[in-house]
């Protein structure tokens, strides 16, 4: 009985240490437990203020770029309105004074054109009647009207330097001509007439018809209707009073 007591007594008491180590481990794992919680809630903590500044910066940013965006809008409206004013103070000048003076430059061009041969001004006569009264009725601007005024002295200046097969009806002092002719710049043309008659026609004080008889000046003058009539343009030409 006695060494019975004393095996219980072994047991129990092994028993109590082992429970003992138990709940000490129990207890180690739930302050470790307790530990890695805290540093969850820590972390959480930080991250949550991290995400409050970025989301701050991220509404600072949003509210700078629209007041970024409100001032260019003012820019841009106060850029607007100075461009009207100006365009308007530019209306007001060019009624004042510029507007009339294209329209005197016209009137003497379209004289310049009445000295030039038919073939060659009547296209740039109509454009400057129509560009007349496109600005009249303010269908163009006054700087659309200059620029087209440009391109048509352009056109003048490089058809002045050329010369050109035409087949054209003429009207010299009330008589109808109908001829074939090479255009030679503004006032200047030689010609045959529907009869056959060869002749130059050239602006001095009014247009002029001279005539040739002659067979020299005839073969010269058929020679050259006959090769820009071919569109053969090139080589040298001696006729009658004009080397080409």
């Amino acid at each position: 009985m006695k060494y019975l007591f004393f095996a219980l007594f072994i047991v129990n008491h092994a028993f109590a240490d082992t429970l003992s180590d138990e709940v000490s481990s129990t207890a180690q794992l739930r302050q470790e437990v307790e530990l890695l919680s805290l540093e969850v809630e820590n972390l959480k903590k930080t991250e949550q203020s991290e995400m409050d500044v970025y989301i701050q910066r991220d509404q600072e940013v949003s509210a700078q770029i629209l007041k970024e965006k409100f001032r260019q809008d003012q820019i841009n409206t106060q850029i607007n309105l100075s461009r009207g004013k100006l365009q308007e103070k530019s209306r007001q000048v060019l009624k004042k004074g510029s507007y009339q003076w294209i329209l005197d430059f016209w009137t003497k061009y379209e004289e310049s054109l009445q000295r030039a041969h038919p073939a060659f001004s009547s296209k740039l006569l109509e454009r400057i009647s129509k560009l007349r009264l496109d600005l009249t009725f303010n269908k163009i601007s006054y700087e659309h009207a200059l620029l087209q005024t440009w391109f048509i002295l352009e056109s003048d200046l490089n058809k002045s330097q050329e010369s050109e097969f035409i087949l054209s009806p003429l009207q010299i002092e009330s008589t109808l001509f109908h001829v074939e002719m090479v255009r030679m710049g503004r006032n200047k043309g030689y010609f045959r007439t529907a009869q056959g008659k060869y002749g130059l026609l050239i602006f001095k004080d009014g247009w002029k018809m001279n005539f040739f008889t002659d067979s020299s000046s005839i073969d010269l003058i058929e020679t050259l209707l006959t090769q820009f009539k071919q569109q053969q343009k090139t080589g040298l030409h001696s006729l009658p009073g004009i080397h080409l």
